[in-house]
C-alpha cells in the first residue's frame, strides 16, 4: 500500500492559508467598492430646474431657478453646466462645497415654447468624474386670446340619412397662427364636450370623426375654446351643418295616393278647359251681338 506523504502537506499548508487570506481580502475590497455610498456617489450631487410660470405670452418674462445641491461630505470641483441652446444662461462653478445648495435665478424672455434640461459635469478630490442630469422643464409660449387663429370645419359624406339613423361627421381643426395652443376644448354647441386637446401645434390637425344618432332633421355646429395664459377664453365656431332626414326607400310610391301624384297634369287640363270655355263664350257673345245689329239694320231699312 502506498504511503501518504505528510511532509508535502505540511510544506504547502502555509501557501494554502496565504491563498485563502488573499481571496478573503479581495472579497472585502469588492464589497467595499460596492457599498451604497460608492454606488450613489452621483446621487449625492443633485441638479434641479424650476420656473415661476410655465404658461406665458410671447416675450413675457419668465424666471428660471437652477439649484445645485451637494449632499456629499466632500466637495466637487470644475463644475461645468451644459444645455443645448441655453448653455450661456448660467456660468460654470469652480467648487461646490459639501452640504451646500447653490440657487441661481435667471429671468429670460421667450418667443416660442422651450424645453430646458441641463447636464452637470464635475470631479471629486480623487479625480473621479461625476455626471448629473437635471429634470426636464418646459415653458409653453401661447398667444393671447385676441391673437388666436383657430378654425374648425365639419362635414359629412352624405347630406341625408335614413330615419332613424347614424351619421358620421368629420371635424378638422386648423391652427393658422405661428404658436402652438394649449388647453383646447372641442364641443358641439348643443350636445356638449367631445374632446380636450392638451397641445395643438401650428398647422392642420388630423381629422377627428364623431358619430351621432339622429331621428329627425338636425343642425350641428362645433365650437373650439382656447384658454390663454391669463385665463381669457377665445372661441372658434364652425359653419352650421344641416342633416336632412330622407324618407325610407319606396315610401313615396307606396304611401302617396295616385290622385296626388297626378295632380300636376289635372291642374294643367283644368286651366286649359277654362281658357277654351272663356274663348268660346267670347266668340258666341260676339256672334250674338253681330246678329242683333244685322236684324235691327234690316228692320229700319224695311220701314224706310
Amino acid at each position: 500500500m502506498p504511503c501518504l506523504n505528510t511532509s508535502f502537506l505540511c510544506k504547502n499548508r502555509k501557501s494554502v492559508i496565504q491563498s485563502v487570506i488573499r481571496a478573503l481580502i479581495c472579497c472585502a475590497l469588492c464589497l467595499a467598492l460596492l457599498t451604497p455610498s460608492a454606488l450613489a456617489e452621483e446621487e449625492q450631487l443633485e441638479l434641479t430646474l424650476e420656473a415661476d410660470k410655465t404658461f406665458v405670452y410671447p416675450g413675457e418674462p419668465v424666471t428660471l431657478m437652477l439649484k445645485v445641491e451637494n449632499k456629499n461630505s466632500e466637495p466637487y470641483y470644475r463644475v461645468v453646466l451644459e444645455c443645448e441652446g441655453f448653455s450661456g444662461l448660467w456660468q460654470n462653478m469652480r467648487t461646490v462645497k459639501p452640504g451646500h445648495t447653490y440657487a441661481a435665478p435667471k429671468t429670460i424672455e421667450l418667443k416660442s415654447t422651450a424645453t430646458f434640461k441641463y447636464q452637470l459635469t464635475s470631479f471629486t478630490p480623487a479625480g473621479k468624474r461625476v455626471n448629473v442630469t437635471s429634470n426636464e422643464l418646459t415653458v409653453f409660449v401661447c398667444p393671447a386670446a385676441s391673437d388666436v387663429k383657430l378654425r374648425v370645419e365639419a362635414e359629412t359624406a352624405s347630406a341625408g340619412v335614413r330615419a332613424p339613423g347614424d351619421v358620421s361627421i368629420n371635424i378638422k381643426l386648423s391652427n393658422d397662427g405661428e404658436l402652438e395652443l394649449r388647453n383646447v376644448l372641442l364641443s358641439e354647441v348643443t350636445r356638449g364636450e367631445i374632446r380636450e386637446f392638451s397641445y395643438v401645434p401650428a398647422g392642420d390637425m388630423p381629422v377627428l370623426t364623431q358619430g351621432y344618432t339622429v331621428s329627425d332633421d338636425a343642425v350641428f355646429q362645433f365650437v373650439v375654446t382656447v384658454i390663454d395664459p391669463s385665463g381669457e377664453p377665445a372661441y372658434a365656431y364652425s359653419e352650421p351643418l344641416y342633416i336632412d332626414i330622407a324618407a325610407p326607400a319606396g315610401a313615396l310610391a307606396r304611401d302617396i295616393p295616385d290622385f296626388i301624384i297626378d295632380s300636376a297634369p289635372i291642374k294643367e287640363k283644368l286651366i286649359m278647359s277654362v281658357y277654351i270655355a272663356g274663348g268660346a263664350f267670347i266668340i258666341l257673345s260676339s256672334l250674338y251681338l253681330i246678329s242683333g245689329w244685322q236684324n235691327r239694320y234690316k228692320r229700319r231699312k224695311v220701314r224706310l
